[in-house]
């Protein structure tokens, strides 16, 4: 909320101005490096993880994500490319978001099974936190590529929380799933946000987990989803998803990329964005 008492004209760049506490900064919505209100501070760290990518190379040694200190030279020119994307990203709203959530899915119930009521404070908060803020500083990995590191930074950071990694990478695999929607939906495409949020709560998730092992949203699952909302409108509103199925499967091979989802597994997530659309 914006401080009703902080006089923003008093603090161009240009001035004489003294240094923003971090209280005014806060309150302003400041830009980090030039003061100017209205500028989410998270842009600048999203457009320095960007920009450093070069210059990360130098510190792999140390891992993916420890690379960014390896990096940070190299990123400070990108520093402001990350506006546009600190727009959608806010860590103050995931925070709020999991915090609101964290029960309702999946994996919660059989960690609560064995350890009972699980609190958001002790136990999630951290797992959550992990998986958000590596995916801001580690833009050109994908999961599976830094989890073994993951797994060693979530010894350092679980602090009281009582699950271990095994338990814990749920979660933070899905905020950092979340997070992917920022990054690599440009336009905001509700569809592929909505499918991104619940993907896990679908039968058949658990199912096809069985056959592939751990799945990924923007792998495995994305194009499938994208697939059955954008075919839709190619077809005559009578037309049902099971009047159509032999067709699509003989497109699917070609829309699929890296998904290893075979049609009869991905042919439900397909129907579900199909159905979807239709109603």
């Amino acid at each position: 909320m914006t401080n009703s008492h902080i006089d923003s004209n008093k603090l161009n760049p240009d001035s004489d101005k003294e240094a923003l506490t971090p209280e005014q900064r806060d309150a302003l919505n400041a830009d980090p490096i030039t003061d100017e209100p209205g500028s989410h501070p998270v842009g600048t760290g999203i457009g320095t993880a960007f920009g450093a990518s070069a210059g990360a190379a130098i510190g792999l040694a140390g891992g993916p994500v420890g690379a960014v200190i390896g990096g940070i030279a190299g990123g400070i020119a990108g520093a402001l490319a990350g506006h546009n994307t600190a727009e959608k990203f806010n860590p103050t709203i995931e925070e709020a978001y999991w915090r609101d959530t964290y029960t309702k899915r999946p994996y919660y119930q059989s960690a609560a099974e064995k350890y009972g009521t699980l609190d958001y404070d002790q136990d999630y908060g951290s797992a959550y936190r992990l998986g958000y803020e590596s995916r801001i500083h580690s833009p050109d990995y994908n999961f599976e590529d830094i989890e073994p590191e993951l797994a060693t930074k979530w010894e350092q950071a679980k602090n009281n929380s009582r699950l271990n990694w095994e338990e814990a990478r749920e979660a933070t695999h899905d905020s950092w799933n979340r997070v992917n929607g920022y990054l690599n939906t440009a336009d905001g495409d509700p569809e592929d946000i909505y499918w991104r949020e619940n993907y896990i709560y679908t039968p058949y998730y658990r199912r096809n987990q069985e056959v592939y092992g751990d799945l990924d949203y923007d792998r495995d699952y994305r194009n499938a989803y994208q697939f059955g909302y954008e075919n839709r409108p190619n077809y005559d509103k009578s037309k049902k998803f099971e009047d159509v199925e032999n067709d699509l499967s003989s497109k699917w091979e070609q829309f699929k990329g890296e998904s290893r989802l075979k049609w009869e597994h991905a042919k439900y997530a397909v129907r579900d964005a199909w159905n979807r659309w239709t109603n």
